[in-house]
């Protein structure tokens, strides 16, 4: 039989970051590839978007030698395709569900899916789409902490969960654009649910705060006793770090950005004379010196903006101490700013690590940047380990019994959850 590959990709504002995987989650390669078309989360340019998708799936095809023209063997070599995404159209809530059952009755699985699809459908509208359900506990009568009700005697059933929403016309302009490149996504997940899984179990255990920073959002996600307890996306990302520093010194983007991974700092006291890199300012013909102490100065104050975003975020659901979570960690590829954990932890007055996928270092990376593809290993350049962090934290789901673990709500697929709870209640009424 000829051997199957899962793809993921994570659709970001500057760059599009994929994996492929084997059936297993065993990860055989990453690609690189310049996003364009999708600001915000959102699709803005149609003709962009599909090209820039186009050419990153050319890639993946290449690798697994799938001919260009003929959409079934894709398929039949891909067999899933999981896309991360993020945008401030994302919102996150509690969601409760309810079923009621006959006197001695015993709870079956159509019992099970008739309330969590009422968890589902409590918090939906015209406008928003269910991304992923994620359950804390069951409520069996006067039983709370209830983790698998199959089975038990009870005349209620009642659901406890977290649910991740999107805007519904934002999510039909994402999955026209990866059916016109003739895939076919069967999952979505927010990018900032996959920084938190590549975290440790412990971690998602005892307390976690994850603030994946992307190029346009951030993400927070809070997981405790490894549930999701709360999800959040604002309009702030790694882009602002690299606009403040073309605004104070009239350069370009293209050399802003550079200037940011050279010598950009978040502090200007940890910064040195010695440590300069040249600008040729627009309009300017002779280039100048500039110390990374004086990009320190521009980067402080958006390094503030930023903590002050996520301590209002915070304040919103009555959290004002930020040290009662056991870790607080940065991923994405906007953290990737020379010493941003170190200036977030002096904002935040707690610790502040990295998330990175580190065991993907030696992993091969292709990519294709002005035309030119290039080879070479996922830890050649450090942002890559911060930057496939939410990727790296999905492929933990291949993994049989992770996504039981987390309970995550597999909806996405409502032919087979119907023909399953269809099953299930004949069995259960003849």
């Amino acid at each position: 039989m000829e051997e199957q590959y899962i793809v993921l990709l994570d659709i970001g504002s500057s760059i599009l970051k994929a994996l492929v995987t084997s059936q297993d989650g065993t990860i055989l390669r990453s690609y690189k590839q310049a996003s364009l078309g999708v600001q915000n989360g959102i699709v803005v340019d149609k003709v962009a978007c599909r090209t820039s998708l186009e050419k990153i799936f050319a890639l993946i095809h290449l690798d697994l030698d799938i001919p260009e023209k003929f959409s079934l063997f894709r398929r039949k070599k891909i067999s899933k395709c999981y896309i991360l995404f993020s945008g401030s159209h994302l919102y996150g809530t509690h969601t409760s569900g309810l079923t009621v059952l006959r006197p001695n009755d015993f709870v079956t699985e159509y019992d099970i899916s008739q309330v969590l699809e009422a968890a589902s459908t409590v918090i939906m509208t015209e406008d928003k789409e269910l991304v992923q359900l994620v359950l804390n506990n069951f409520i069996a009568d006067n039983i709370n902490e209830v983790s698998n009700p199959l089975g038990i005697s009870c005349l209620r059933l009642e659901l406890k969960g977290y649910a991740i929403t999107a805007n519904k016309l934002a999510i039909a302009n994402l999955r026209q654009n990866i059916i016109e490149c003739r895939q076919q996504i069967d999952r979505l997940y927010p990018s900032g649910m996959g920084a938190s899984l590549a975290c440790s179990q412990d971690e998602l255990k005892q307390g976690l705060l994850s603030i994946n920073i992307g190029s346009d959002n951030t993400e927070l996600c809070i997981y405790h006793e490894e549930y999701l307890k709360y999800y959040s996306c604002f309009n702030f990302g790694g882009n602002v770090f690299t606009n403040t520093i073309a605004q104070a010194f009239r350069t370009s983007i293209e050399r802003a950005e550079f200037i940011k991974c050279q010598i950009g700092i978040a502090k200007p006291s940890w910064g040195s004379p010695k440590t300069e890199v040249s600008v040729t300012s627009i309009g300017q013909t002779t280039p100048k010196a500039i110390q990374s102490y004086v990009v320190g100065e521009a980067l402080e104050e958006p390094t503030k903006i930023l903590c002050g975003k996520i301590v209002d975020k915070l304040r919103e659901i009555d959290i004002t101490d930020i040290r009662e979570f056991a870790a607080v960690k940065i991923s994405g590829g906007g953290a990737a700013l020379p010493n941003l954990a170190m200036a977030m932890q002096e904002e935040l007055r707690t610790v502040v690590t990295h998330t990175e996928a580190r065991e993907l270092r030696d992993l091969p990376l292709s990519e294709k940047s002005e035309g030119k593809l290039s080879d070479g290993k996922l830890g050649d350049e450090p942002s890559n380990l911060l930057a496939f962090a939410p990727l790296c934290g999905i492929v933990k789901l291949l993994n049989p019994g992770y996504e039981e673990l987390l309970r995550i709500w597999e909806h996405q697929n409502p032919l087979k959850s119907r023909v399953r709870r269809a099953v299930s209640w004949l069995n259960k009424h003849f």
